[in-house]
């Protein structure tokens, strides 16, 4: 009988100090502290709106929360993700100033949680907000620097461009171009039908931000018109070439007058004829000696012209008169 008494006595002693223990998890679990809470808030259109919003992010915000221990759990989940507040547009006014404070301080994410913000620091930004609109225009081949033989055929004739409210009546009468200009001539064959896809865009004369072309890229079918063109070189350097092995024990001579070729014609496609004679693609005269013909003591040699490719030399090729001496 003693012994059940005792036993009874333990299990009382056991049962509240348990009950001590859950009385004070919960009374923890309810103590309201202030917290601070930081949001990466991030600009949105509501459901079924299409705008262009500049910025979309704004820098973190924080926000001084009151709330219980058990509930800041929940809340400090808020900062794992880009905190998305929407935007409306206003047809008479594309910039709006958006109240952070009040739009924080009445977020249902934020009270639900039981949460209460009692400050907010962060300026309530100035962004630009206007509606996107769609129109179809048509699609032109724009040539860039090539000729081209016949019409050129683009793919598709149309694409959606997509703009702010305020430039699409300035956009109705407007072609997009699916240019050529960044496609080379030397690797196409003359007058033979070929296919490229190239960018679609708006003529560089229209400064729009904020628009977008749908599809962004057109195939254009197109034959190239390479014309040919003469020229006549006044000077032409020659360089002399000798074998590594060799040069310690020649050299060669060349007189005053036979260091350059004179009057040299070639032949090649309009473009190239062009930067050679603008010096932009350089020429010369390689005087390229064997070891046996230093032997021999050769005295005039053939000159190999070093020419861009589709260039041709017009007449037979160059001789110079040479003297070759031993060191």
């Amino acid at each position: 009988m003693f012994k059940n008494l005792i036993w009874q006595e333990i299990q009382t002693l056991v049962i509240a100090a348990l009950f001590a223990v859950l009385m004070w998890v919960y009374a923890e679990g309810e103590t309201i502290n202030s917290h601070t809470l930081r949001l990466d808030v991030q600009l949105i259109a509501p459901p079924g709106q299409r705008l262009v919003i500049e910025p979309e992010s704004i820098r973190q915000v924080s926000l001084t929360v009151r709330a219980a221990t058990s509930q800041w759990a929940q809340l400090q989940e808020l900062e794992r993700k880009p905190f998305a507040l929407e935007v409306a547009d206003d047809p008479g006014q594309q910039f709006q100033i958006v109240n952070l404070k009040e739009r924080l301080r009445t977020d249902a994410r934020v009270t639900g949680l039981g949460g209460t913000i009692i400050d907010v620091q962060g300026d309530n930004p100035r962004v630009y907000v206007e509606r996107l609109e769609t129109l179809t225009l048509p699609v032109a081949v724009a040539a860039g620097g090539l000729e081209l033989a016949g019409q050129p055929r683009v793919t598709p004739e149309s694409a959606a461009v997509t703009a702010p409210a305020s430039a699409v009546e300035a956009l109705r009468s407007v072609t997009l171009l699916a240019s050529l200009a960044g496609v080379s001539d030397q690797s196409l064959p003359e007058n033979v039908a070929v296919s490229r896809e190239v960018p679609i865009s708006l003529p560089p004369s229209l400064a729009v931000a904020h628009v977008s072309i749908a599809p962004p890229r057109a195939t254009v079918s197109f034959a190239v018109l390479k014309r040919m063109e003469s020229a006549t070189l006044g000077l032409v350097p020659i360089w002399v070439v000798l074998p590594p092995s060799e040069t310690a024990r020649f050299a060669v001579e060349l007189s005053d007058e036979n260091r350059f070729l004179r009057d040299v014609t070639i032949t090649g496609p309009r473009d190239v004829v062009a930067g050679i004679k603008a010096g932009e693609i350089n020429v010369w005269a390689a005087l390229r000696l064997s070891a046996d013909e230093l032997e021999q003591g050769v005295a005039t040699k053939t000159l190999e012209l070093n020419l861009p490719a589709g260039v041709t030399l017009t007449g037979p090729p160059p001789t110079v008169p040479l003297t070759i001496l031993r060191k």
